[in-house]
């Protein structure tokens, strides 16, 4: 990532390249390959600078406070005594006698490097240039076309030529040669005089932005010239070198490396010690260079083998389906977006994918990827904070993750004494929570669910309650009543502080002094304001009743722009919902808009505040006409909210990078739903990004009359999967929550969902020996296919949700297991009859026998029915407390594995009356896959641990249990196997594993492809073809 706005550039025998860059000083480069220190002292924005064209040690560069100049090289640096003013340009005589500083078109001369300036008489250009050899003289071009000489150091300037005008500021004096100065003139071509501007000869160069010299070609006494333009009318703009003084020209880079040609710095040289070598100032991607192959002085080796393959890790590829709850940017950086999901972590866009930035989170804090809040810290883009936990796992853990480094690593900081979060809980749309004071970087600040407001003074390493702000009693107010589930806590259903947003426009004495905070209190106060601090805080009455607030832009700097909704979502939002502007001097609330529905997410264009973006929330509305999809309005403003626009009304809908199952279907499962947060994409404010149910959606215009929305989930899988079989032929069959599950012929490409939808698919098998024959269970329907991945028939009748399935070897029957209760039918599901002597979450059929099945009871007792399913009895006694997962092994009958947690892995090879207690320290679960190369029986996949001292992560055996081998790392361990608790092998590629997550969908380990040994080959060296590149066959 190079992402330097270059202002100058220098090379000199020695010294490949000197620059200057903007905010980051430029560096001294040996070898443009490596990285170095930035200049120092630092001066940041460094507009000038000039080497001696006698004495390379002599060097100034000048900044936008300060002025440094060495007469030692690369160190040593010193201050100038005064300072003449910002963005200046300078100009170094060649004995290093006298310097020239031009800033905001006026330019001075020193003698005395900076003790005192004198103002230059009769110059107006942007900038002078120093002749490399006459310590005296000094050039410079005129706008108007004047070219100017100076031979008294500086002092004064005389016209002594007239060129065409309009031309470029760069003017390059050749080293080495006294006179020989070179000028662009854009449009008006190139000039070059050889007697100090006495006369020039324009040159046959159609087009000449900027020119620079360069080392001189083998066999040739002048340097090689390099411009950036076009040598006739006719050519492609681009860069061009000429080794014979501009006679004829070569294009040296190609329309695929033109990086928007030069720019601010508007430079292109050469390097003076390495022929062919181009550096080029671009506008943001920093120094751009061309380089000639045969400068390229290693050889290629062969790579040696290595210990141990390593693998490739990832997540399948599905597309999204799964909530999106927010979304964090950075106006002032192009693509700094994070995303942060119920369950399944955050992520940051990088222009093109979403990029997983908690994979790392382990089996023991899988709670973790319930991400409940993100905030940025506004002075410095590489701080991101968030707050995570679920409180359904990990024993409801909360904590506080801190990275620097723009989320690549992150500190976690177990703050579950403090305050409880969830990550998953009703209210999780609304936000933020978490955010950093404009003013210092050191303060947070935190809302909770129960805990009201917390604040944080050291980067959030502790906590306290501003006790001053007494929201903990709103909470009482039961905001969602008449609903109880069972297991379902209040920190689900009650979202305290909804959000907290402290205006920079109050910063004082550090820190913001006024703090707005809602609340999600539908029977009283929501909405608070402090403006000391938080010190002292009053309601902000006159808002809607009945109604908390979900969202808040800044609007100018005396409005906020706050959503409204009668519950806090991000489902069952019946009440309605107001749009409010809250003007902040007089605290006056105005309602913009009002529906039926609730409103979620809102926006305000950074640089234009009369266009506001606002979405509903809990809609499921036609969405154009014909219909588009079912879901989400989204509403636009131009005039500040006086009045809105339904976008939903004319759109269109599409799938970025190709996301296959999106394509097929309008209900809101395909469509733009749960939009409770949406925001500008900072790098095109064209575009808009808004949160869904099911991923996110970027709109391609949010100005157009029909607006495009593209469904942006390359890189972000969220599935929940429930679980997964691999049969030869095919790599992956799934069933996932909410999303059906699909068919992977190929892990890396998108399908479609199985298809009738049935929405969440606990239940999912394969017949043993008729892999044709499948039967996949839903919350509302069951089907099955005798034909493979088409031709679903649904059963006649359905036997209730969550329903676990499994299917006999020849497909003959089949069992259901839904509430505690196993159902067998012979006839797909026509009639059904209750199973005797069974307790088990599951049962597994053998996959040889069609009469047999197996199941593994809580309390340690193996069962086997020998009748197709319809009676059970125990036939051996395991340890309780074990895993439900049970696996048969394809193609030998009586083959079983049954996963004991920390009773380790047993095995039986004739069909439970006897089992093999491995030597195995913890298996959560297990799972077959294709066998090794030259072994007959499967690899052996779990998630556990061999021994007691092992790390937990995934193991793979290839010779029965014998010895393990970890085929994760700790960068990848995705929280562990979760909801589905699978981890299976691919049948048709050894090493490859899948493993269910928790809602970072299905995730894999894949060995690289393939390889004839090193070892086995002969290594022939060819020459080098005329275009400079090598052959190896």
């Amino acid at each position: 990532l190079e992402e330097t706005v270059p202002l100058e550039a220098i090379s000199v025998e020695g010294i490949s390249l000197i620059s200057a860059v903007g905010d980051y000083d430029g560096m001294v480069h040996h070898d443009v390959t490596k990285y170095y220190r930035r200049h120092e002292p630092n001066i940041k924005t460094t507009h000038g600078l000039d080497v001696a064209g006698l004495d390379t040690n002599c060097q100034v560069r000048a900044g936008d406070e300060k002025i440094y100049y060495t007469l030692t090289g690369e160190s040593g640096w010193i201050e100038t005594e005064e300072f003449r003013g910002p963005q200046g340009e300078v100009a170094v005589s060649a004995n290093c006698k006298s310097v020239l500083l031009t800033t905001a078109g006026v330019t001075y001369h020193t003698e005395n490097f900076g003790t005192n300036w004198t103002r230059v008489s009769n110059l107006t250009a942007l900038r002078a240039v120093a002749d490399r050899v006459a310590d005296n003289k000094f050039y410079a071009y005129e706008n108007d076309g004047s070219f100017k000489v100076s031979v008294d150091g500086g002092l004064t300037f005389a016209e002594v030529s007239t060129l065409p005008s309009g031309g470029s500021e760069v003017v390059r004096a050749a080293p080495g040669i006294e006179g020989d100065v070179w000028v662009a003139l854009k449009a008006g071509g190139l000039a070059r005089t050889t007697d100090s501007g006495t006369s020039f000869e324009l040159l046959a160069v159609a087009d000449a932005r900027t020119v620079g010299f360069g080392k001189a070609a083998e066999g040739r006494s002048y340097f090689a010239i390099y411009i950036w333009g076009k040598p006739t009318a006719s050519s492609t703009m681009g860069v061009y070198r000429s080794i014979d003084e501009a006679n004829s020209w070569e294009r040296v880079n190609d329309d695929k490396h033109q990086y928007g040609g030069p720019n601010d710095g508007n430079f292109l040289i050469g390097d003076m010690n390495e022929f062919g070598t181009w550096f080029l100032a671009t506008g943001g991607r920093g120094i751009a260079y061309g380089r000639l192959s045969s400068n390229m002085n290693t050889a290629p080796t062969p790579p040696s083998t290595p210990s141990s393959p390593d693998y490739t890790m990832g997540t399948v590829a599905m597309g999204g389906a799964g909530y999106v709850a927010g979304i964090v940017t950075r106006t002032e950086e192009p693509h700094l977006t994070y995303i942060r999901t119920d369950v399944g972590g955050m992520y940051k866009w990088d222009g093109s994918k979403w990029n997983p930035l908690m994979d790392w989170v382990s089996y023991e804090d899988q709670g973790l990827l319930g991400v409940e809040t993100l905030a940025l810290d506004p002075k410095d883009p590489s701080r991101l904070y968030a707050v995570a936990a679920r409180d359904d796992r990990s024993n409801g853990k909360t904590a506080f993750l801190r990275s620097t480094d723009y989320g690549e690593t992150f500190e976690v900081i177990d703050v579950s004494h403090v305050w409880k979060a969830h990550g998953n809980g009703m209210g999780r749309v609304t936000g933020e929570k978490l955010v950093v004071d404009p003013g210092s970087s050191n303060v947070l600040y935190c809302g909770t669910r129960l805990d009201g407001l917390l604040k944080s003074t050291d980067y959030g390493s502790t906590w306290s309650k501003i006790t001053s702000l007494n929201v903990t009693a709103l909470a009482e107010d039961d905001p969602l009543p008449g609903y109880a589930w069972d297991g379902i806590t209040d920190l689900f259903w009650r979202n305290g502080v909804s959000l907290v947003h402290p205006d920079p426009n109050s910063v004082d004495k550090g820190v913001a002094q006024r703090i707005f905070v809602g609340v999600s209190n539908f029977n009283g106060p929501s909405f608070f304001v402090s403006n000391d601090a938080g010190e002292t805080w009053t309601e902000a009455a006159g808002g809607p009743a009945g109604f908390a607030p979900v969202r808040v832009a800044m609007r100018g700097t005396n409005e906020l722009i706050v959503t409204f909704a009668s519950a806090p979502g991000p489902w069952d939002v019946w009440g309605g919902g107001r749009a409010y502007r809250f003007t902040i001097d007089s605290g006056l609330w105005t309602q913009i808009i009002s529906h039926e529905h609730g409103f979620g997410g809102v926006d305000v264009h950074p640089k234009n505040p009369d266009v506001i973006i606002m979405s509903s929330l809990a809609v499921y509305a036609q969405q154009g006409e014909p219909k588009q999809g079912e879901g989400e309005y989204v509403y636009r403003s131009e005039d500040g909210g006086n009045t809105w626009v339904n976008l939903m009304d004319n759109y269109t809908r599409s799938a970025y990078g190709d996301v296959e199952w999106i394509k097929h279907g309008t209900t809101a499962d395909y469509s733009i739903h749960w939009g409770g947060c949406l925001k500008f994409d900072p790098s095109d404010y064209k575009k808009v990004w808004i949160t869904s149910g099911n991923g996110i959606w970027r709109s391609t215009d949010i100005g157009a009359s029909a607006v495009n929305w593209e469904f942006t989930v390359a890189g972000l899988e969220e599935t929940v999967p429930l679980e997964a079989i691999s049969v030869e032929g095919i790599s992956l069959i799934s069933a996932v929550g909410d999303y059906d599950g699909m068919v992977h012929h190929d892990i890396t490409k998108y399908y479609r969902r199985h298809e009738p939808n049935i929405k969440t698919t606990h239940g999912l098998d394969v017949a043993g020996l008729d892999t044709n024959c499948q039967v996949r269970a839903g919350d509302e329907k069951i089907y099955y296919t005798l034909t493979g991945e088409s031709g679903w028939i649904e059963t006649e009748e359905f036997r209730g949700p969550q329903g676990e399935v499994a299917v006999s070897a020849n497909c003959k029957s089949v069992l259901l297991t839904t509430a505690g209760v196993t159902y067998h039918t012979e006839n797909f599901g026509t009639n059904w009859t209750r199973v005797s002597n069974l307790t088990a979450l599951r049962a597994v059929a053998d996959r040889v026998a069609d009469n047999k099945f197996y199941a593994y009871e809580n309390d340690g007792s193996f069962k086997v029915s020998v009748d197709g399913g319809l009676t059970f009895a125990e036939v051996s006694t395991l340890p309780s407390g074990g895993s439900e997962v049970v696996r048969a092994a394809p193609g030998i009958e009586g083959d079983v594995w049954v996963a004991l947690k920390a009773g380790g892995l047993a095995r039986t090879t004739d069909s439970g009356t006897s089992f093999e207690l491995l030597a195995v320290a913890d298996a959560r679960t297990v799972g077959f896959g294709k066998a090794a190369e030259g072994r007959s029986y499967f690899a052996i996949y779990i998630w556990g641990k061999p021994t007691a001292s092992s790390t937990m992560g995934v193991y793979r055996s290839i010779d029965e249990a014998n010895s393990w081998e970890r085929v994760n790392d700790d960068k990848h361990q995705y929280g562990g196997p979760n909801d589905g608790n699978f981890l299976i092998g691919d049948m048709n590629e050894f090493g490859t594993w899948f493993l269910a997550t928790g809602g970072r969908g299905i995730a894999y380990g894949r060995l690289p492809p393939k390889c004839t040994s090193w070892a086995d080959e002969k290594w022939y060296g060819f020459a080098t073809t005329p275009d400079k590149s090598w052959h190896v066959e």
